[in-house]
């Protein structure tokens, strides 16, 4: 008999694992509820425990969708608010397709719709139903933002052919441009970013239109055209969202505001900037819960993960984490705040913005404008009594100095450098009139990493590298020594044969070795050398393990990594 689990235990694991969403999973078990020991990895695998757990008739919507004849049987106001799909009706039997079989009333709604048909409830994938719910009713997200421009343009065009002399800045916002009308708009382009999993939005000026633009896993997409006659409300709109001048049109503006999406608490940066097109604007979507992953969450090796956890478990020294911007410095930070959150006293953070709020954790956020810079947080640190200190980022002389000489005074200090490798951070620490001395007595290792985009499990297939391309690359030739995959394309992903991102990382350990590198002043290769052979996995090296074990492509790699040393 299978082992039973509740699905408390399975949300823990798939947490530890970070495989999957949790927001699916406890959208779907009540608390308590028992489940059998699957290896729940992905939606598929999860809807089949679904199904063993009540007993109930499983679905691949993959190859099973809608015929003609049950189109209408139920009415699309009824299947679209319970989220149930007719798919085929056969001797009187009417199947659906569902996720959540604890819905009883939304089964229930549809049977009365039904007209006395027998209904055969079926489980299917969470992700795979709202994808044929997307092809059959359309994304209403997007279909609102068709909809909001066709009805802002209209009020837009109709106000403009009244009084053209006005400024649009220094009309009454909502007695003149249908306040609704563009709010609910700025509400649906943010609603779509979210549901795509977008960390940017830009809206950019070109002479005869604007571009809406979505970042997804670290890749902008392609435009979706705005008429230009939109622009000006829909900026004022988001400035005033952002708590930014909206007489000012000429200059650069920056603001923040914060909105909750389907329960999700999302703060969003904005940054305004002038061209000779007019204002381009991008919002950064930061999602709190993004911050708050555990640390074997983040695509750490197996070789990896045990030694920067050990690092952690300090009582002193420095962790530097380094890499360019957008790569998830602060996330790991975070990550692993949150694991000494738990296990540490007193902890402390300068940063600049505090990005996610850590419960236990003391959290500060620089304002260099009035004088409260990393330097100036670190000097009135010190006087607080910390365990451990996180700077945001390492930028001069004089906070590098501080930093280094804390965490030899009993304190365990993180913070970050933009260098591609991790030796040249070293490097970079001691360009910037680092004592040799204080190096060596106080770092305990540097973590570079990357983000590359992980392949869909819903259309991942094999793949043959061809070998003329390692060569013509100039690739390592590890790379042909193993297996590797690729998505197709489907749905799910949008046709681009990714979803998600993951790590690579590269540690180096401070070990005896890298000490007398740091006394000699060597430079980025010599000591990116001695690491190695010590043991260190580069960037590559971690790559080609993830790609070997089918959770990303050559070609991430290539884009990611070339030109990162």
């Amino acid at each position: 008999m299978a082992q039973k689990r509740t699905a408390d235990q399975i949300y823990d694991r798939l947490q530890a694992e970070g495989t999957l969403d949790p927001d699916v999973l406890s959208s779907l078990f009540p608390p308590g509820t028992e489940v059998p020991e699957n290896a729940v990895r992905t939606e598929a695998e999860l809807a089949a425990a679904i199904a063993h757990a009540v007993e109930g008739e499983l679905a691949d919507l993959r190859t099973l969708s809608p015929s003609e004849d049950v189109k209408g049987l139920i009415p699309d106001r009824v299947v679209q608010s319970t989220r149930i799909l007719p798919l085929q009706l056969v001797d009187g039997e009417l199947s659906v397709a569902y996720y959540d079989p604890w819905d009883l009333r939304g089964l229930d709604r549809v049977r009365r719709a039904s007209r006395g048909q027998q209904i055969r409830p079926l489980i299917a994938p969470r992700g795979q139903l709202l994808r044929l719910f997307e092809r059959q009713f359309g994304s209403s997200e997007e279909a609102a933002i068709d909809e909001f421009i066709k009805r802002s343009q209209s009020e837009v065009g109709a106000m403009s052919s009244v009084d053209r002399s006005r400024s649009l800045f220094t009309l009454d916002f909502e007695e003149d441009l249908g306040e609704t009308t563009v709010e609910r708009l700025l509400d649906a382009i943010v609603i779509h970013a979210v549901k795509r999993r977008a960390t940017d939005i830009h809206v950019t000026c070109h002479p005869g239109h604007v571009a809406l633009q979505h970042r997804v896993d670290g890749v902008l997409g392609p435009p979706k055209i705005v008429p230009k006659d939109l622009h000006a409300a829909l900026i004022s709109r988001i400035k005033l969202s952002g708590g930014m001048d909206i007489s000012r049109s000429g200059l650069p503006q920056d603001g923040n505001f914060q909105v909750e999406v389907e329960g999700k608490s999302i703060q969003i940066r904005v940054g305004v900037f002038p061209t000779v097109y007019g204002e381009d604007i991008a919002l950064r979507l930061l999602y709190s819960d993004i911050y708050l992953l555990e640390l074997t969450q983040l695509g750490f090796s197996e070789a990896n993960l045990p030694v920067f956890s050990n690092m952690l478990d300090s009582t002193k020294g420095m962790i530097l984490v380094t890499g360019p911007v957008g790569v998830g410095k602060t996330t790991t930070l975070y990550s692993s705040l949150s694991r000494l959150s738990r296990r540490r006293g007193r902890i402390i953070t300068l940063e600049d913005p505090v990005e996610s709020r850590i419960e236990g954790i003391t959290q500060s956020q620089i304002s260099p404008e009035t004088g409260y810079d990393f330097a100036a947080g670190l000097r009135s640190i010190l006087r607080m009594d910390p365990d451990v200190i996180m700077v945001g980022e390492i930028r001069d002389v004089e906070t590098a100095q501080m930093a280094l000489r804390a965490s030899l005074t009993g304190m365990l200090v993180l913070s970050t450098l933009h260098t591609d490798r991790a030796a040249g951070a070293i490097a970079r620490l001691l360009d910037m009139e680092a004592e040799p001395f204080l190096l060596t007595s106080s770092l305990l290792g540097v973590l570079a990493q990357a983000l590359v985009r992980r392949i869909c499990d819903e259309c991942k297939e094999p793949v043959t590298i061809d070998p003329a391309v390692v060569e013509s690359r100039n690739l390592p030739r590890a790379i042909l020594d193993g297996p590797a995959w690729h998505g197709a394309g489907c749905d799910h992903c949008e046709q681009t044969g990714y979803f998600g991102r993951t790590g690579l990382y590269e540690l180096l350990v401070v070990d005896n070795a890298i000490r007398d590198k740091i006394k000699q002043r060597a430079d980025t290769p010599e000591i990116a050398q001695a690491a190695q052979d010590a043991g260190m996995d580069t960037l590559f090296d971690d790559g080609i393990g993830k790609l070997h074990r089918g959770l990303t492509t050559v070609d991430e790699l290539i884009r990611v990594l070339s030109g990162r040393g």
